[in-house]
């Protein structure tokens, strides 16, 4: 079990049930097939199962995830489009929920450090083996510092520092910040009301700072942009730390309620 806040995922296997179920349709070429259907159920559980115990977090940018499928992946930490990788395809260790996002931009890089491995060698373990921060493997925080406003910084041992670059570079981390603001504008346009503005763009972008959160605010709802930056930096605040009966005050004072 992990979360909330995992740092690293724990070293898990399936149960004997599915690893029947596994070793059943995944001999020969089947294998690396991915998408098989008679595997759907197993897929959709083990979503679920990385979600909760990843804190509803990405593996690599730690924003949030939603369980809804098409709005997170399951991702490959050792590529299964790398041949000699294939094999762990249903590998459990090698399984991860990822963002969109990163998964896209990670594709099929090569995170070992002496890879690719021999054909018929076992999945590597030790965190020696790996230019990435796996998570089974490795401590997130040890390698990576998220400042506030989503600012990704790499730490630790220049061997730690390596890995957290990798991982900064290949997911595009650095442009995240960027992403994640427009992310915000679109929910705060797209909500159904002002209230629903204010609550579902700072509890969907809870990485964003808390004046950033005001500046979108007041710039897509046409009902804020008339209240002072405080004005709204209360509501923002009071909501951000669940004083929910000082949240409702703020919202009759300026009658949005």
């Amino acid at each position: 079990m992990s979360a909330p806040g995992y740092e690293k995922l724990a070293i898990c296997s399936w149960s004997a049930t599915d690893q029947t179920t596994v070793a059943k349709y995944t001999k020969k070429k089947k294998a690396t097939d991915w998408i098989k259907p008679t595997l759907s159920d197993l897929r959709t559980r083990l979503r679920a199962e990385l979600i909760k115990h990843q804190g509803s977090a990405c593996a690599y940018c730690r924003r949030k995830i939603s369980e809804e499928l098409g709005l997170h992946d399951l991702d490959h930490v050792l590529p299964k489009g790398i041949a000699l990788y294939a094999r762990f395809t249903y590998e459990r260790m090698n399984l991860v929920a990822s963002c969109k996002r990163c998964n896209r931009n990670k594709l099929d890089i090569d995170v070992l450090k002496n890879g690719p491995l021999a054909a018929g060698a076992s999945y590597p373990l030790e965190p020696d083996d790996y230019l990435w921060v796996h998570p089974y493997v490795h401590r997130y925080s040890s390698h990576i510092r998220i400042r506030e406003g989503l600012l990704f910084e790499a730490k630790g041992t220049a061997i730690q520092r390596a890995r957290a670059n990798a991982v900064i570079k290949a997911c595009g981390l650095k442009t995240l910040a960027g992403v994640e603001h427009r992310r915000a504008a679109e929910t705060a346009i797209y909500a159904t009301d002002v209230i629903d503005a204010i609550t579902t763009t700072i509890g969907n972008h809870r990485n964003l700072k808390e004046e950033d959160i005001v500046a979108i605010l007041r710039r897509e709802r046409t009902e804020l942009k008339a209240l002072t930056e405080d004005s709204v930096l209360r509501m923002v605040s009071a909501y951000r730390q669940t004083k929910f009966s000082e949240f409702e005050r703020e919202l009759k004072r300026h009658k949005l309620k």
